[in-house]
């Protein structure tokens, strides 16, 4: 259950995962959408490659994540 944007305990799991995986999407989309935008620019400014700067920014996205999840939970059960 949410509450105010907060996960409370005892909420489904399914429903807490379904929620996580819907904003993953989201923004793995966006983040590619503005990569695809921005491509010639972020190119003519520094030589890298997009492909790994897209599973950087994924990497860093879901360890960001994962650490507010946990924060909250942490925080919530408690």
């Amino acid at each position: 259950m949410s509450v105010g944007g907060r996960i409370l305990c005892g909420s489904s799991p399914l429903f807490v995962q379904e929620i996580l995986m819907i904003r993953t999407v989201i923004v793995v989309v966006a983040d590619l959408a503005v990569t695809m935008f921005l491509a010639g620019e972020i190119r003519s400014v520094v030589p890298v490659n997009l492909i790994l700067m897209q599973v950087l920014l994924f990497l860093e996205y879901s360890g960001a994540r994962a650490w507010i999840h946990h924060s909250r939970a942490e925080r919530l059960c408690f």
